[in-house]
């Protein structure tokens, strides 16, 4: 995304879709909070380097790789985010300032971070681990959104395409070499 549209999603204020963390130098405590958040909800943009107020501050230079890697250590660890997600993080300079920008899609699955699951509601992140109400609902809201969450008990395994299943063997393997070769009857 071009900084000309990043600025223009800056401009309109943080929101359900728009998070806003004030980091000069390291990541702030509750930014993994949003990203769980953001990916239950609706997905969304997240910036590093801007108040709550959308005041454009930056990101000390000498501070961004760390901070970077960190970001993509701690959404890949699955003790810390559960499941994990492959998310890139971007230096962007807006206003001359230099801040950090992740685009967090809308996942299929119901995310928890350090064992809780987080929602989204206009521009807070909201802990509803205790509400199983709440959490039952997201769960319903992800099952009737992304097909792969979807049973079609009309479809047998006669309706696979078996040179498909082979390719996806062989992607397994290759990708985790002590994954087990499962035969089909």
């Amino acid at each position: 995304m071009s900084p000309e549209n990043l600025h223009q999603i800056i401009q309109r204020g943080e929101g359900i879709q728009v998070e806003f963390k004030k980091a000069s130098f390291e990541l702030p405590k509750n930014v993994f909070e949003s990203v769980c958040a953001m990916l239950n909800r609706e997905g969304g943009h997240l910036f590093l380097g801007i108040t709550n107020e959308g005041k454009i501050e930056g990101v000390l230079e000498e501070f961004i790789s760390g901070m970077k890697s960190s970001f993509v250590s701690s959404v890949n660890n699955i003790a810390q985010l559960n499941p994990k997600y492959y998310l890139n993080i971007h230096d962007v300079v807006i206003d001359d300032k230099k801040i950090l920008y992740a685009y967090i899609p809308e996942s299929s699955q119901v995310h928890r971070y350090l064992g809780k699951v987080f929602d989204r509601n206009e521009d807070g992140d909201f802990d509803i681990s205790n509400n199983p109400d709440l959490v039952r609902q997201l769960h319903l809201r992800k099952q009737g959104s992304f097909s792969e969450n979807t049973i079609y008990k009309v479809i047998t395994l006669e309706d696979l395409r078996v040179d498909l299943i082979q390719r996806s063997r062989i992607l397994a393997n290759n990708n985790k070499p002590d994954y087990r070769q499962y035969t089909y009857p």
